[in-house]
C-alpha cells in the first residue's frame, strides 16, 4: 500500500531541490513555512499542498537581491609581533643618536665589575 504522502527526498526530487532545502523549509516558522506533517520520528508533505505552497513562494521575487559585501579581516591587536612585543627598527651601534641602551635615569651602568643604578 502505497503511502499519500512524500517524504522529504521524494518532495525534493520532484521540485528538484536538495532534500536538506526542504527540511529547511520545513523548519521555518509562520506562513512562510512549506506545510508537513510528523509521522512518528519522519517528516511527510501532502504533495498538493506542498506543490501549491512551492507555486505561490515561487511567485513572489525579492524587490532586488541584496549587495555582496566584501568581509574584512578583524584587526589585529598590538604590533603582530607575538605577545606585545614591541616593534623596533634597525639595530643601531652603541652611543649612536637615539640609542635607548645608553643611560636615562634609572639605567643599571658597569663600574669596575659591579652594576650601580643611576640616581
Amino acid at each position: 500500500m502505497s503511502s499519500p504522502f512524500l517524504t522529504a527526498e521524494e518532495l525534493a526530487g520532484l521540485l528538484r531541490v536538495s532534500a536538506y532545502t526542504v527540511k529547511a523549509w520545513a523548519r521555518r516558522i509562520g506562513p512562510d513555512a512549506l506545510p508537513s506533517y510528523r509521522a512518528g520520528k519522519r517528516v511527510v508533505f501532502d504533495p498538493d499542498e506542498a506543490l501549491a505552497w512551492f507555486r505561490e513562494t515561487q511567485r513572489r521575487t525579492p524587490a532586488a537581491p541584496a549587495p555582496r559585501r566584501r568581509l574584512r579581516r578583524p584587526r589585529r591587536i598590538g604590533s603582530g609581533r607575538g605577545r606585545g612585543g614591541r616593534r623596533r627598527g634597525p639595530s643601531l651601534p652603541s652611543g649612536a643618536p637615539g640609542d635607548q641602551r645608553q643611560g636615562g635615569p634609572g639605567a643599571a651602568v658597569p663600574v669596575a665589575g659591579v652594576v650601580e643604578r643611576r640616581a
